[in-house]
């Protein structure tokens, strides 16, 4: 398996770039759930499979982002 990660910078309101798998993403907010985060990475072009599961680094580990959970 692969790694699959996403990292967010920004504030929660405002739009964020995050990394998916090593490239730039754009996000409406923070606020924007593991689903979104997939739904968009896709649409822009990003190719991850249905089962990815983003995930958001916290201090030294990466956290999972369920698909209905925000990535904050």
């Amino acid at each position: 398996m692969s790694e699959q990660t996403v990292s967010v910078l920004g504030s929660r309101l405002e739009p964020v770039n995050v990394t998916v798998n090593h490239q730039p993403v754009d996000l409406p907010d923070r606020a924007t759930t593991g689903r979104g985060i997939k739904l968009e990475a896709i649409r822009q072009g990003i190719l991850i499979q249905g089962n990815f599961v983003p995930s958001v680094h916290q201090g030294n580990q990466f956290v999972p982002v369920d698909d209905a959970q925000a990535a904050e």
